[in-house]
């Protein structure tokens, strides 16, 4: 455990989300309320830069961009399931160099930055929008005007993967419920497709071969070889589902496919889910009880090769006053020398070594 007095910070600073750069060197870990983000040294963990990004209350998501010239913050909802999916929410672009916020605040169901990094793409009750990072200028993408609840861009630049309330001719396309009347009546109600289009045009290309519950994220692997789907179930998955499962599903980004792969989770927020850049390793926050967990799996074997149990064990000898371990939730990163993990758990940040 990492004690925020060996950082230099206070215990009133509670970590809210851990996002590794993409050339490995640098973590950025962002907080709650108007605690500054910070700048790590993703080896020795040390801070490099603290950045004052204004309040956030609940705490911020945040994801570098294709090349880490751009960070984007995503509010991180207090109460983050609803029955009827994801809620807008606040989207920010900061520059990590200058703590400038290019874009202030945009209010969105989902957004992300395009693989150029002049763009901030993002999606809301009128559709599809990009906005120019530079000049602040927006237009709308021709054809996609639907509302979505989720949406993720193909680390080529040329794909855009949204999730939508269906439509019957949508139900259509997927093989296995187009000639069952019964689950399409219930698919309309409560059910998701997920279907790519060209970024640039809109154009339609194909719709996964799923029919999902409520999709809450959707993302591509870092090598842009998968097109992994957060959803929850609802009730036609099961006659009495699971109150706190939910499930990241893998599908081929170029078919619409679904693979074999499935991580579940039994969070009560929406879980941190992130890979190594190789792919070859996959992590997903979990829950037990009260007692939070991160699951880590071998993508070669298909098993899981770790499970590390954040609980009270943990911070049995730490209970000083002021302590704010019990947030909550946990984000974590996985570290480039592909060893170790960081995790974020209150005011507390956790290095597990999951190597052998």
């Amino acid at each position: 455990v990492i004690d925020q007095a060996t950082l230099g910070i206070g215990d009133q600073h509670v970590h809210s989300w851990v996002d590794r750069a993409p050339d490995g060197r640098t973590l950025a870990v962002s907080a709650t309320a108007a605690s500054p983000l910070l700048i790590m040294d993703a080896n020795d963990l040390s801070i490099i830069r603290r950045i004052d990004v204004g309040d956030w209350k609940a705490g911020t998501r945040v994801t570098h961009s294709a090349h880490g010239k751009y960070l984007l913050l995503e509010a991180i909802e207090y109460l983050e399931y609803s029955p009827r999916g994801k809620q807008e929410r606040r989207f920010a672009v900061l520059d990590p160099v200058t703590g400038a916020l290019l874009v202030p605040d945009v209010q969105a169901y989902a957004a992300q930055i395009t693989a150029d990094e002049r763009k901030l793409v993002f999606v809301g009750k009128d559709g599809v929008r990009v906005k120019d990072i530079a000049t602040g200028s927006e237009r709308n993408i021709s054809g996609l005007t639907r509302m979505a609840t989720a949406l993720a861009l193909s680390p080529d630049g040329q794909r855009i993967a949204l999730a939508y309330d269906p439509t019957i001719e949508d139900l259509e396309r997927i093989p296995s419920i187009r000639n069952d009347k019964k689950v399409i009546k219930a698919a309309l109600k409560i059910g998701q497709v997920v279907h790519v289009h060209e970024l640039t045009t809109g154009a339609f290309q194909f719709t996964v071969s799923e029919l999902f519950d409520r999709v809450f994220r959707l993302r591509y692997s870092p090598d842009g070889d998968e097109l992994w789907i957060h959803a929850k179930p609802a009730s036609h998955k099961s006659a009495n589902p699971d109150a706190t499962l939910s499930y990241v599903d893998v599908a081929d980004p170029s078919t619409g496919a679904m693979r074999r792969a499935s991580f579940p989770s039994h969070a009560l927020y929406e879980p941190t889910f992130c890979a190594n850049s190789a792919n070859t390793r996959f992590a997903i926050g979990s829950q037990k009880g009260w007692r939070l967990e991160v699951h880590l799996y071998d993508r070669t074997t298909g098993s899981m090769a770790g499970r590390f149990i954040l609980d009270e064990r943990l911070f049995s000898k730490l209970k000083e006053k002021g302590e704010k371990w019990s947030d909550q939730r946990v984000g974590f990163a996985l570290l480039p020398d592909e060893e170790r993990m960081l995790m974020t758990m209150g005011s507390r940040l956790i290095e597990w070594t999951y190597a052998p």
